[in-house]
């Protein structure tokens, strides 16, 4: 594929789907063409910052216990999923170490925590830059 004359990426097969294939664009964008039906459908990193004003409480949830962060813990999660950087659509898997819910004055949301990933539509995922956050919550739970 090629945009404006400049070499983008090759494509694959989705699924082994031979009407779908996909195109991906420098992990930020991805372009699925289906070649039976003449459409295409675009995916776009879709990640949401968290407003520590928001923030009433977070917690994580493990496998062996569940913690609530301190205040100078919440505020080092939300600087470290503000800066996380984008891994990809699709590359964290069904399966996750943590869970981590944050609950703000809007609601709650949920991200899934898998070695330095994180995820919270299951879709696009993020790499965290400080993966040794979470090493650090299982020494402070034992």
């Amino acid at each position: 594929m090629y945009k404006e004359g400049r070499y983008l990426s090759y494509a694959g097969l989705i699924s082994n789907d031979s009407c779908l294939l996909r195109f991906e664009e420098n992990r930020q964008r991805y372009i699925d063409f289906n070649l039976c039906t003449g459409t295409k459908n675009v995916h776009t990193d879709n990640k949401i910052l968290i407003n520590a004003a928001d923030v009433d409480s977070v917690i994580i949830k493990g496998n062996a216990a569940t913690l609530r962060l301190t205040k100078p813990e919440t505020k080092k999660y939300i600087k470290m999923w503000n800066k996380a950087k984008l891994n990809g659509l699709n590359r964290l898997g069904k399966g996750y170490d943590y869970e981590v819910i944050v609950y703000t004055k809007g609601g709650v949301r949920r991200l899934k925590v898998l070695n330095s990933y994180v995820t919270e539509d299951g879709s696009w995922s993020y790499g965290f830059k400080w993966n040794t956050f979470f090493e650090k919550m299982q020494v402070r739970v034992r």
